[in-house]
């Protein structure tokens, strides 16, 4: 038996969606608010029976593997391992030829990692253990969040992880070591990114370590007080939560997440008991966050610092956040002392100051009345720092509130709020879209990710089938009918495309589909990239379409109504096959 067939037999589709979503009984299946795409009714429907789900919104499917993909934001490696967990299953790989280039730059990191947290117990380290210590940091948690230190040398890391059998090109690409200069240290050709830093492992969402923060310990006024990995092929900076790893369990019981902007906050926050708190961890907050946290709860509260870059940081994090469809609250934590500073000297009170968050748009305003000397500039105040948060809502009675309320504790009149609002209204653009475009492109998005994910599949089947002496499907069948599908053309660009990670689609491939029923599974995948075709050509009709109305072309218009019928019918078939 797999592990794939293995980790299935002893998790339902259910009970794994479950502990994401809430789930409602439909007959013999169950239905949910899909987590992939905002909506008020529930269009996710889970096939007990089948094993698997599908949004009738925007197309999202799959089984447990490829939920837990999407919604942690891993690759299949990730998801079998988060599962492979839950199931309590053990995954051993037998084929160490088929170790893909991301599995040996995950070793890497891993092996760094140990290195750090050896380096820092040394004897002649005890200097930066009392630091730690006189943060308010436990020896518990330094050894639960893997903290380390990186030596004031120029070579250390990368000699070490040389003699643990890994390429030069392995570990740049990790993000550990740099290409020195022609003029520094002549024959040297790399030195180590981190020296002289406590070091901070980065984990993606099941635990994996994908990067390190690293804070200077004795600042010489030169260097950054904290540098992070740069964006590697395991580590983009814009889609990676600090702590999410270790927050999940606690933000599924507390219903909430907590955001705080550095490393101490959060680690001294989970010391504290408060471990629904993620980090930003030295980045901006960005849509790819705020989706990553609506996909786990829809409650957000920003706790970072009170002064005027932490407030602006909060607000602008804020505005995103309301786009995303989350209710946002902000702490309000004394002035001049930050989350960290707070925990250290009052981690008992730190639950009352989350407790006691006021909704951002109280909170901002807040801020600009306790900030704004002269009452001339209120108006402009409210425009640029209240108004964004109002235009995102979903409700008129909602923004009503809030306009009232800005009225009465500014004196301004309410019709004078309401004028300037729909003006402002009128001319926002977030990003630089306009009307709907922002959720069109979203949708394309979306759909291509899948269909994307499922030729993932199929091009992974047939390659590690064509590396078994007696392939167990009829490999030309499968190109013939791919091909079909997705053109000859297409097929030739989804080869170039996939090339580089032959290795890697054959081995994940081989574990997920290694079953007497792979011919059966490959079928569902063409039904399911068939109708993603489908889907796709019918939104090129239907663009075809508005251009026939505008230009009157009655006879276009009825040949275009056709095809779309049909394109309709074709996908309707599909989908209740």
């Amino acid at each position: 038996m797999s592990h794939v067939e293995e980790i299935k037999e002893k998790l339902s589709v259910e009970d794994v969606l479950g502990s994401y979503l809430k789930l409602e009984k439909a007959g013999a299946s169950f239905k949910a608010l899909c987590p992939f795409h905002h909506e008020k009714t529930a269009s996710f429907f889970i096939s007990p029976a089948r094993g698997t789900y599908y949004c009738f919104g925007c197309g999202m499917k799959g089984d447990i593997f490829s939920f837990v993909e999407e919604f942690e934001g891993v690759d299949f490696k990730g998801a079998l391992k988060i599962l492979a967990e839950k199931a309590g299953v053990k995954i051993v790989f037998e084929n160490p030829k088929l170790k893909s280039e991301k599995d040996r730059l995950f070793a890497c990191l891993e092996e760094a990692t140990t290195f750090f947290s050896e380096t820092l117990n040394r004897e002649e380290n005890g200097k930066i253990r009392e630091y730690l210590k006189g943060r308010g940091l436990t020896p518990e948690t330094i050894l639960e969040w893997h903290i380390g230190f990186a030596p004031l040398d120029w070579h250390p890391v990368h000699s070490y992880l040389k003699q643990k059998g890994y390429t030069d090109s392995e570990i740049e690409k990790a993000g550990l070591i740099k290409r020195a200069e022609a003029s520094h240290e002549k024959g040297v050709r790399f030195y180590d990114r981190f020296r002289g830093r406590i070091m901070f492992p980065i984990n993606d969402s099941s635990g994996r370590v994908i990067g390190f923060s690293g804070r200077i310990f004795q600042d010489d006024g030169k260097s950054a007080k904290y540098i992070n990995s740069p964006e590697t092929e395991l580590y983009l900076k814009s889609s990676v939560l600090f702590g999410l790893d270790k927050a999940k369990s606690a933000i599924r019981q507390e219903g909430e997440i907590i955001l705080v902007e550095g490393q101490m906050d959060i680690i001294l926050s989970h010391q504290a008991g408060v471990r629904n708190t993620v980090a930003l961890s030295g980045t901006a907050f960005t849509e790819s966050h705020a989706k990553i946290i609506h996909r786990f709860s829809n409650r957000l509260i920003l706790a970072f610092d009170p002064d005027s870059a932490g407030v602006k940081a909060a607000r602008r994090s804020a505005v995103i956040a309301l786009r995303e469809g989350l209710e946002v609250k902000a702490a309000l934590l004394p002035s001049g002392v930050d989350p960290a500073d707070y925990i250290l000297h009052n981690s008992k009170k730190w639950k009352d100051i989350l407790a006691n968050s006021v909704n951002i748009v109280h909170f901002s305003l807040a801020q600009i009345l306790s900030s704004t000397a002269q009452k001339s500039n209120l108006p402009n105040e409210i425009k640029e720092n209240i108004f964004p948060f109002l235009y995102p809502l979903g409700s008129s009675m909602e923004r009503s509130q809030y306009i009232q309320e800005i009225a009465k504790k500014t004196g301004i009149s309410e019709n004078a709020i309401i004028e300037d609002y729909r003006k402002a209204e009128r001319s926002y653009e977030p990003e630089g879209e306009t009307g709907n475009q922002g959720v069109i492109r979203e949708k394309k998005l979306e759909e291509k990710s899948h269909r994307n994910l499922v030729e993932r599949r199929i091009y992974g089947i047939l390659l590690w089938q064509n590396s078994l002496g007696a392939p167990s499907i009829d490999v030309k069948r499968v190109e013939e009918t791919l091909k079909n599908i997705i053109g000859a053309p297409g097929f030739e660009k989804m080869t170039d495309f996939f090339a580089p990670n032959k290795n890697e689609l054959a081995s994940e491939a081989e574990v997920l589909y290694n079953t007497a029923n792979t011919a059966e599974d490959l079928e569902e995948l063409f039904m399911h990239l068939e109708q993603d075709y489908l889907k796709g050509n019918l939104a090129i009709e239907i663009e075809k379409l508005s251009l026939a109305e505008k230009n009157t072309d009655k006879d276009q218009i009825a040949e275009i109504l056709k095809r779309c019928k049909e394109l309709g019918e074709r996908i309707q078939k599909l989908v209740t096959k």
